[in-house]
Order: C-alpha cells, then structure tokens, then sequence
C-alpha cells in the first residue's frame, strides 16, 4: 500500500505514553507552544520488523538511506559477520521509495564536501521550504574522502474539517493532565471522516482518519504483544478485512490526543562497521543520524524526517585470513583407504601415543 510510511507513523500514538500536551492556562488556543518531547525521551528503530519497547517510533526515512547505500556503493548484498539484528532488518528492504509520492521527499548522495551541502540545503529549501537539522552536525570540507548519503521526507496533512477541542484528561491512568482533540455525542465535527477499521471492544480497535492530502491516519488500540509495529500494521489489516461496522454511531466517541515531539538519534551500534563492496572495496560507516520531528492537533499536522549515513570507501577489501591449525597432539582417528573407493580398509583411534610410536630397537 502505498501509505504505508503514514499509517506506520501514526499508529506510535498508542506508544507514547506521555506525548500529549501537558495542561496550559488557557486551554481555547491551540496555536499556543507546547512541551516537545526531548531527544532522549523516545526509543527510534530503523526498520519495521525491529523490536519495539514503549514509546517507540520509526520513520523510513533512514531505509531510504540505506537503500541508496547498498544500490549506488555497495551494488550486492549488504552482509556483515557477526550478523546485527538492524543490518539484517535493513537488508529487508520493506519500505522503499513506491511507497511514497515523490513529492513528499528528497534523496542525494555524494562526496561530504561544502558544495554538496549546499545544493541539500538550496533543494530541500525549494522543494520544501524547510532546513536541514543534521548537516550541521557532520564536518563538511573540500576535498573530503567521506561519502555522504541524505534523505529527508516531509508532508503535511489537513482535515476538512476541524475536529473538536475537548476536555484534559489523563493518559494510561497516570496522574497528568493532557490535551485532546475529537468526537463526543454532543460535539460531531469531523464525523464523517473518520473509517472504522474494527472494534472489539475498548481495548482493542483501530480507525483510519481520511485527510485532504489523501493521506491517511490510522490509531489503534491493542492488548496484543506484538513484537514489531510490522506484525502491528499486518494484525490491522487483516481485521479490517472482515469489520463492516465502518462508520462512526451517533453515540461513538473518538479521543486523540495532541502530538508534538522532536527526536534525534544517532546509531552508535552502525559506527565502525566496515561493508565488502562488489567491487572488492569495503565501506566503512562513520556516522548514521536520524531526525524526526511530528505534530498532530484537531486542523491536522505534519512530518519531517531527515537521516543521513557518512562513510568512507576503503582499499580493497581483504578478508581476515584465519591461520588453521591441523595439529593431531591430542586423540585422532585415522582411516586408510584406496583412490577412488568409497570405503576405507583400515581405522584407528588414537588415544594413548604410546602404544602406537613402538621403538624399532
């Protein structure tokens, strides 16, 4: 499908165990600044087969990082030994650019020099009239060795018609006062649009919000254990096929909470990892940044996402030579056979040397 990377955003909202608004003085403006989730605050996985925990995101802006580095330097498999779990997940591949509409992101690649991080910035610029929040964070100089790798993604959403302010309330049950946004029996803007994907009861159910950019939105609840958000989206798909319930009752209910969060993360775990290239050559990751900054109030929202791999293509690849040691100093066998026969005329098993180094005397 190709919403995939929205639907995929979305349904984090379950996840974010405090991601609400905190409760301000004057609750009638929701233009007014809130509290953005730090940097440290939200655990951001690659790929989405990756395990999540609580308050987790992705963004597959760092797959299409990593796409262009095993298509455009790599050109085989990306495989390394020992095997990490983000590598193999990133090898997937399951989110790709035919996901997204190509208006809705920017790609370059090319030697970490000035000039290339000016061109980034005048095309995000044009494209998106929006600024980088990563290249400042990597060194930029000419004649650099280091190859960069960029992407950034960033869409925004609107309803057609604005949901309802409502009343603070808590989340999970903890003690804050948090804000919401939807759909009470006495407030019904935005009703119609607004799917229902399926309901089992209060603790399990999802909905699909429709937006005027023809993106959509999905939110779910569920009591499952699922390990990754891909076995989430799949578990949603495939009750909705089955609901037929599909629009929302006069009396149904819909509360969503207020989103706004601004998260960066670097993955340390990539750093230093050396990659054989096809041609003999290895890649060596020196740095992998993600950024993901989300907002989403009762008008609609918007996201940006940018990550960036910078590396540096080394000599020709050579594997480490493992010296074997073929010393027979402790308990053998020993078969004796003819060339060409398949079974052997004479066996021994060595377990006492004495016995066997008789002195000629």
């Amino acid at each position: 499908m190709k919403k995939i990377y929205l639907f995929m955003t979305i349904i984090l909202v379950v996840f974010l165990s405090a991601c609400g608004t905190k409760k301000e003085t004057d609750n009638s403006n929701s233009n007014k600044k809130s509290n953005t989730t730090s940097t440290s605050d939200l655990n951001v996985v690659t790929s989405l087969e990756d395990t999540i925990t609580n308050n987790t995101v992705w963004c597959g802006t760092f797959n299409l990082v990593w796409n262009d580095l095993k298509e455009n330097y790599i050109k085989q498999d990306i495989i390394i030994n020992p095997p990490k779990e983000i590598v193999t997940n990133l090898n997937k591949a399951t989110f790709n650019k035919s996901y997204l509409d190509e208006n809705s992101y920017y790609t370059k690649f090319g030697k970490q020099t000035p000039a290339l991080k000016k061109e980034i910035e005048e095309n995000i610029k044009k494209k998106f009239n929006q600024t980088s929040d990563i290249l400042d964070k990597f060194v930029w100089e000419e004649n650099s060795d280091l190859e960069f790798i960029y992407a950034m993604l960033y869409k925004k959403f609107t309803f057609a018609t604005p949901f309802s302010q409502l009343e603070n309330k808590d989340f999970n049950y903890d003690e804050g006062s948090y804000r919401y946004f939807g759909i009470t029996k006495s407030k019904r803007d935005g009703a119609n649009q607004v799917e229902v994907l399926y309901y089992d009861d209060y603790d399990n159910n999802a909905v699909k919000i429709l937006t005027n950019e023809n993106d959509e939105i999905i939110l779910v609840k569920s009591s499952n254990n699922a390990n990754n958000f891909l076995e989430i989206y799949n578990n949603i798909i495939n009750k909705s096929k089955t609901y037929t319930e599909k629009t929302l009752n006069d009396v149904d209910t819909l509360l969503i909470p207020y989103i706004k969060f601004d998260t960066y993360k670097e993955f340390k775990e990539l750093e230093n990892l050396k990659i054989p290239m096809a041609n003999g050559y290895e890649f060596e990751i020196k740095k992998a940044v993600q950024s993901i900054k989300m907002q989403l109030n009762e008008s609609g929202g918007d996201i940006k996402s940018e990550a960036a791999v910078s590396g540096k293509v080394n000599s020709a690849y050579i594997p480490e030579q493992v010296i074997r040691n073929f010393n027979y100093n402790t308990t053998f066998v020993m078969f004796l056979k003819e060339k060409n026969m398949d079974m052997p005329y004479f066996a021994a098993q060595i377990n006492d040397l004495k016995l066997y180094q008789k002195s000629d005397k």
